[in-house]
């Protein structure tokens, strides 16, 4: 099974939702925390 690396800031996509952009690309700019989540703010 194929896993992905991790999308980062300035990575290209392929954006699927919501439906009006749908097969357009985008550029990832930043992060967004889930809901719920804990934000981790360490550096690499």
């Amino acid at each position: 099974m194929h896993t992905p690396k991790p999308v980062q800031v300035g990575d290209k996509v392929l954006i699927l939702r919501p439906f009006y952009v749908t097969g357009k690309v985008g550029v990832v700019c930043g992060r967004e925390p889930r809901s719920g989540a804990q934000l981790n703010l360490s550096s690499t």
